[in-house]
């Protein structure tokens, strides 16, 4: 065999081989906005990005436009992307805490907020002990304030999501793993209630797909 061939044919042995060990494309709930391919007419369908969100829940929101309208979101395990960042300071909270509760109201059906009330009326209280404890009592309040400021336009927020919906809360969500900051996850207390606490909340969410949220 000639020595071209035999390079072509070694060429095209090693492409096949490292076609076959990458791995395939993963469909995914939320993809982060910094390397997203997107179609143009289909991102201004669903509405954009929400420019009041400013950072914290942006891109979430953003992307969980896209499944709420029956598009799928898949992820190329072996691309790399460099993308540059910093430690995030306390600042972050307020855009977390009004944006996480803004975006559930926006996006969720009334029947999925009925139904994961109980869970909120433990979590929040929670939430809001950990703060206080941690000195962060005022950027709290001041994300509920800030939340109450975006209340009016909530109406017009809801009909988007309202006319682009083709998938129900009961297909699109499902429970996960809290985050919690490494300085409170390395206290044994907090790791075993963490554990109890994301084992009801799974427990609960599976009981609501099977009932009220199913179909």
């Amino acid at each position: 065999m000639n020595r071209p061939l035999t390079a072509m044919f070694l060429a095209a042995s090693a492409a096949f081989l490292l076609m076959a060990q990458a791995k395939l494309p993963a469909d995914i709930d939320a993809a982060p906005t910094c390397a997203l391919l997107l179609d143009r007419q289909t991102s201004i369908d669903v509405g954009l990005f929400d420019e009041r969100y400013f950072i914290g829940k942006e891109d979430g929101d953003f992307t969980h436009r896209f499944r709420m309208a029956g598009y799928i979101i898949r992820e190329l395990p072996d691309a790399v992307v460099k993308h540059h960042s910093r430690p995030r300071g306390t600042w972050l909270f307020y855009f977390q805490i009004r944006n996480r509760w803004h975006f559930m109201l926006k996006n969720y059906q009334w029947r999925t907020l009925i139904a994961i009330l109980p869970c909120l009326l433990v979590h929040e209280p929670v939430q809001f002990a950990v703060l206080v404890a941690k000195g962060h009592t005022r950027v709290y309040f001041k994300a509920v304030k800030g939340l109450i400021e975006m209340l009016p336009a909530l109406g017009r927020d809801r009909a988007l999501a309202r006319r682009i919906r083709r998938v129900p809360d009961g297909a699109l969500l499902h429970s996960g793993r809290l985050i919690v900051r490494d300085d409170l996850a390395s206290n044994p207390l907090v790791r075993f209630g963490k554990d109890a606490y994301e084992g009801l909340l799974s427990a609960y969410w599976r009981l609501l797909r099977a009932t009220v949220l199913r179909g």
